[in-house]
């Protein structure tokens, strides 16, 4: 077995009993598998909304067994799922669990709400507050600032994900990602509005690309499409959606 992945929103307790059983017995059988791959929220209150049935400590201690076993382990980072008002608790409390783990990767994960979606229902009922583009930046910063004392390699490898440029080694290039977001948060708002669009349309790969002509370019695309400030998330949403 060369790889393992959970990436299910929907484990119970049951299954976490599972894994950490059966990483015990990998752990004394190594050539089972090489990677792990781990996706869970940390933050208490966005477990309990997802009806995860574990809780922060249950993970942490998943994370160091996986890595006790000398398995090649990522983990996850989702901005956008704890909405608006768990942005803040989902980049600290995430960031405090990847420090005490310490994984070979940690992955970035753009949330796009699909309508298919156990969360588009909560959105639908007024019980979930999406966030934009710009929010999740500035979740992603937070989260970023936050790593301290590790050396887990950054992936931004999902064509979610709005800077790819946030990749690296920590600690050493702690400093570039963190640059690379701020570039970004400092743009006018109609630069963010054309830098995203340019994104999400495949105009642009990334924060090179956009110069005097992709701007010209992105204009004229927004004018004919009629995309505007007051349309952009909606627009955006859609765009994303397409992509999963």
């Amino acid at each position: 077995m060369k790889q393992i992945t959970n990436y299910n929103q929907t484990l119970s307790k049951l299954v976490y009993g599972i894994r950490i059983l059966f990483i015990n017995y990998i752990r004394k059988n190594s050539t089972l598998a090489k990677r792990v791959s781990i996706f869970v929220p940390v933050t208490e209150v966005l477990l309990k909304s997802v009806n995860k049935g574990i809780d922060k400590a249950s993970q942490i201690i998943a994370g160091k067994k996986v890595k006790s076993a000398g398995i090649e382990l990522s983990e996850y980072f989702m901005p956008g799922l704890g909405g608006r008002e768990l942005s803040i608790e989902n980049a600290l409390e995430t960031a405090d669990a990847m420090n005490q783990i310490d994984p070979d990767f940690i992955r970035i994960r753009t949330l796009a709400v699909t309508k298919q979606s156990e969360i588009y229902k909560d959105y639908n009922k007024g019980e979930f507050s999406r966030t934009n583009d710009t929010d999740m930046v500035k979740e992603l910063y937070l989260f970023i600032e936050s790593l301290n004392g590790i050396h887990s390699i950054v992936k931004s490898d999902h064509i979610l994900n709005l800077i790819p440029e946030v990749e690296g080694r920590l600690p050493r290039d702690k400093g570039k990602m963190l640059s690379a977001l701020s570039w970004y948060l400092e743009l006018s708002e109609v630069d963010k509005l054309l830098f995203r669009v340019g994104r999400r349309t495949g105009m642009l790969k990334g924060i090179k690309d956009f110069d005097i002509g992709s701007k010209r370019r992105i204009t004229q695309i927004c004018e004919s499409n009629k995309i505007h400030s007051e349309n952009v998330d909606q627009v955006i949403d859609e765009l994303m959606n397409r992509f999963i």
